[in-house]
């Protein structure tokens, strides 16, 4: 059986439990809803997929190499409440305590780490599976790398492989960067091209493949003369666009698989951490959990 590793995306996971959960406090008063709500997300994953090795990786909470290409990235995102602050570096002192592993990198985002970690010589005989909220990350799936899309309160989560994006996108997920990089980001604060919807995005995107070759090759058969005048009026956006989107695997990380391993040591971890925080209905979950 192949060997399965689980990357979280782990700033996602916290804000859909902030958001989705009511609130809820210690003993203390100490808000805990968001870690709560990661954990319960955490033993679902554990339960469903059954991982081999575990990592969680999180945003630097501080500006990126993103906000030097674009000045206005994210600036019409609220602040992060103060409240959803302090649980996030909770949640990484309570993994780092208990010896999982937890990776954050000065001016990067976890989604490049994730990037660099799925595409690292280190796992490429694994099952790679990728814990989101977040779209961006489908343009990593491959034949061995999968995202497990969080669902809401009315709607279950998914895993998405290739055929599944195909099917749902009409597009490769090789090429969900240059479809992004038509549509633009609204969260993220990426204006898209004027005109160009989700249908007109993916007609392209499907003749023309990757935007940055078209350029580069200036494939003008490929397309309407309409269809051109936009894609070269636009040429500089798109670029841009494309190099905020596009997640490659910049950073060489020191992966270490014994440290990320899911073991009957970490399961007796994440029992101590439930313990301590009173999460008495995770403590139930964990007891049917296995491992050697």
């Amino acid at each position: 059986m192949e060997k399965k590793l689980v990357v979280f995306d782990s700033n996602a996971v916290l804000y859909r439990s902030f958001f989705a959960l009511p609130e809820l406090t210690t003993k203390e008063g100490e808000k805990i809803q968001a870690v709560y709500g990661f954990f319960r997300v955490c033993l679902k994953i554990l339960k469903e997929l059954k991982p081999h090795f575990l990592i969680f990786c999180f945003d630097f909470p501080a500006k990126t190499f993103r906000h030097e290409r674009l000045k206005e990235y994210k600036s019409t995102r609220e602040k992060i409440p103060s409240d959803l602050k302090s649980q996030i570096e909770k949640i990484k002192k309570v993994l780092l305590e208990n010896s999982f592993f937890v990776l954050e990198k000065e001016g990067f985002e976890a989604d490049d780490l994730i990037a660099s970690i799925v595409k690292s010589e280190t796992v490429k005989n694994l099952e790679k599976i990728i814990v989101t909220k977040d779209r961006d990350l489908f343009q990593l799936i491959e034949d061995k790398t999968k995202v497990y899309f969080l669902g809401t309160k009315n709607k279950d989560s998914i895993l998405f492989d290739k055929e599944k994006i195909e099917k749902e996108y009409g597009i490769e997920p090789s090429f969900f960067a240059d479809f992004k990089s038509l549509m633009g980001d609204v969260s993220d604060n990426i204006k898209g091209v004027e005109k160009i919807g989700k249908k007109t995005a993916v007609n392209l995107v499907k003749k023309i493949g990757s935007l940055e070759e078209f350029f580069k090759n200036e494939d003008f058969w490929k397309l309407e003369e309409k269809e051109r005048l936009i894609l070269f009026k636009n040429k500089d956006l798109i670029l841009k666009n494309l190099s905020l989107i596009k997640l490659e695997p910049l950073l060489k990380i020191d992966l270490s698989l014994k440290e990320s391993e899911i073991n009957s040591i970490k399961i007796e971890a994440f029992k101590n951490i439930f313990i301590k925080l009173g999460f008495k209905s995770l403590l139930k979950d964990l007891d049917s959990l296995h491992y050697p």
